[in-house]
C-alpha cells in the first residue's frame, strides 16, 4: 500500500577495543504497509542498520473475516470488532487455528520481502531471523443484544474498580496468594489499577509486573454492543510453559520459564485467555 521512513535510534554493534558493545544510534528505519493475502492489513518495520531487525504487526480481526469469506460465513464488522457473526461457535474455531500455525514458516517470507539482499549480505553464514513476540494482546468480546450495553457499559468499570482488590488482579494474572487471601511477603513487584472516563466509554485497567488485564465497552462506538476484556502480555518471564530444557532431551518436561519466542506462543495465548475467563466469572 505504501512505504514510509523514518530516523530513529536503533540498537547495533560497535567494536570497543577487543570488546562487541550493543548501543542506540540514529538509524533509518522503512515501514512497510500492505495488505496480506492471508494476514490481511498489516505493517512491517526494517531496520536499516545492522543488525536489520525487523518488526511485524497484524491483528487477528484482519485474519478472520478472511476465513469467515471462504466459508460463507455471515458477520458484521464495525472497526475491530465483530458486531454479529451468523455462528460464533465456528469463527471461535476459526479464530484458534493461526496458533497451529508454524510461526517461522509463517513470518520467514516476509523477512525476505523487506530485505532481499539477506544473503547476499551475510555471505556464507547460516544466519536467520528468531522470531520473538515483543507484545501480545488477546481480547474476549462479549455481544449484547441491540441497546442493553448502554446502560451496563460504564457499570462493569465502576464495579471492578470498588470491588477487586490487589489480591484478586494477582489471582487474574495467575499469581499465587496466601491462604488468608492476603499478598505473599515475599512479593517486591508492582500492582496498579487506573480507571478512566473517555468519550466512548469508561475503561479499568490493571497492571502487574509489566502485564495487564482491561476492560471497556464500545457502547458509543460504531462497534455498539460490545463489551471487551484484554489481557496484555509483555514479561513472559511472568508465566510458566510445560516445556524441555532447551538443547536437552525432549522427554524431560517441566514447568519452565515461558520464552518470549514463537515457540510459546500457544502457551501464551492459554494464560491470557484463563485470564479472561477468570475476570468475567462472577
Amino acid at each position: 500500500m505504501c512505504l514510509l521512513s523514518a530516523t530513529e535510534l536503533a540498537p547495533t554493534c560497535e567494536h570497543r577495543g577487543t570488546h562487541r558493545e550493543i548501543r542506540k544510534r540514529p538509524s533509518l528505519a522503512l515501514y512497510h504497509y500492505f495488505i496480506h493475502p492471508q494476514f490481511g492489513w498489516m505493517f512491517a518495520h526494517i531496520q536499516t542498520w545492522f543488525p536489520f531487525a525487523i518488526h511485524v504487526y497484524m491483528n487477528g480481526r484482519e485474519w478472520l473475516p478472511r476465513q469467515m469469506d471462504k466459508e460463507k460465513l455471515g458477520y458484521v464488522r464495525q472497526d475491530n470488532c465483530f458486531a454479529w457473526i451468523e455462528d460464533y461457535g465456528r469463527a471461535q474455531e476459526l479464530l484458534g487455528q493461526p496458533l497451529k500455525t508454524n510461526g517461522e514458516a509463517a513470518l520467514s517470507p516476509l523477512a525476505q520481502r523487506l530485505n532481499p539482499l539477506h544473503r547476499k549480505i551475510f555471505g556464507g553464514f547460516n544466519t536467520s531471523y528468531y522470531w520473538t513476540v515483543p507484545q501480545c494482546e488477546w481480547a474476549t468480546d462479549i455481544v449484547f443484544k441491540p441497546g442493553a450495553l448502554v446502560g451496563l457499559s460504564p457499570r462493569f468499570p465502576e464495579h471492578g474498580m470498588l470491588s477487586f482488590s490487589s489480591p484478586d488482579v494477582m489471582q487474574f494474572l495467575g499469581k499465587k496468594i496466601r491462604l488468608d487471601g492476603r499478598i505473599p511477603e515475599g512479593f517486591d513487584g508492582e500492582l496498579t489499577t487506573d480507571f478512566k472516563r473517555r468519550r466512548t466509554g469508561e475503561r479499568i485497567k490493571h497492571r502487574l509486573n509489566g502485564n495487564s488485564l482491561k476492560c471497556y465497552g464500545k457502547a458509543h462506538t460504531r462497534a455498539g454492543d460490545v463489551f471487551r476484556v484484554e489481557t496484555t502480555t509483555n514479561r513472559v518471564e511472568e508465566f510458566r510453559v510445560f516445556r524441555p530444557k532447551e538443547g536437552g532431551s525432549e522427554d524431560d518436561l517441566q514447568w519452565r520459564q515461558m520464552r518470549r519466542g514463537v515457540a510459546d506462543l500457544h502457551r501464551r495465548a492459554e494464560v491470557s485467555q484463563k485470564a479472561n475467563e477468570r475476570y468475567l466469572t462472577p
